[in-house]
């Protein structure tokens, strides 16, 4: 056994499939194999829940699955749609960060929003391990890696966060309101999640150099910096 457990969300409305693998892009298979390959992850490790319609209770489900096992030390949510190299999955774990991932090349709001959005603002790279990083405070969970120590903290911290009607938050994906811009937005699953991390202290990372391609009913590729 190994520390890393993969979980993935195989739901898409566009994908009718009989198997989970059906809805795995072919991308992110051969990602897959290359890990069990390497060594890095066996294939029971690879937690997929396909054909379930509400992405919040697939994250929740396959983190409460994957956490009640105490041999688990690090969680990789990675979608069936998108397509990343086992080569910056490894790199990603190298790194030692809580909370670390990637981001869709100029398609991610929040990333034009902290990156691109005006007056723009010198951006503060981190180098870690010869990685580029920028500290991000919300980004998607298309493909993030959690340490179990972040985790602890979620679920140790969760009765502290609910959402504004008034229901206790479920999950650590539960949609949160918070101030933005001098607005309130309705935070989604991913991004009420990073609110949760930055509330509890915790840095969400953005691991700038990697490959991330989007496959299925939008296809888009690409590095979000290349210099």
């Amino acid at each position: 056994m190994t520390g890393l457990r993969v979980l993935i969300p195989a739901y898409s409305p566009h994908i009718s499939c009989s198997r989970a693998d059906d809805a795995i892009s072919p991308g992110t298979r051969r990602a897959l194999d290359d890990l069990i390959a390497l060594g890095a992850i066996e294939p029971s490790e690879i937690l997929i829940r396909p054909n379930c319609g509400l992405l919040v209770q697939s994250r929740a489900e396959l983190l409460a699955t994957a956490y009640a096992d105490p041999t688990a030390t690090e969680f990789l949510f990675l979608d069936a749609d998108i397509s990343v190299g086992a080569g910056t999955i490894q790199a990603m774990r190298t790194l030692g960060l809580d909370a670390v991932g990637c981001a869709y090349c100029g398609r991610d709001p929040t990333i034009r929003d902290q990156i691109m959005g005006l007056p723009r603002k010198p951006l503060e790279i981190h180098t870690l391990c010869d990685h580029r990083l920028l500290r991000m405070r919300w980004l998607a969970f298309g493909c993030m890696l959690l340490r179990r120590t972040a985790i602890d903290a979620m679920y140790a911290g969760l009765e502290h966060f609910e959402s504004e009607s008034g229901h206790d938050a479920i999950s650590p994906w539960t949609p949160i309101m918070r101030e933005h811009d001098g607005k309130r937005r309705l935070l989604d699953d991913s991004y009420a999640c990073c609110e949760v991390l930055s509330d509890l202290g915790i840095d969400v990372w953005c691991f700038l150099d990697a490959v991330v391609s989007h496959a299925g009913y939008r296809c888009f590729a690409g590095a979000l910096f290349t210099s």
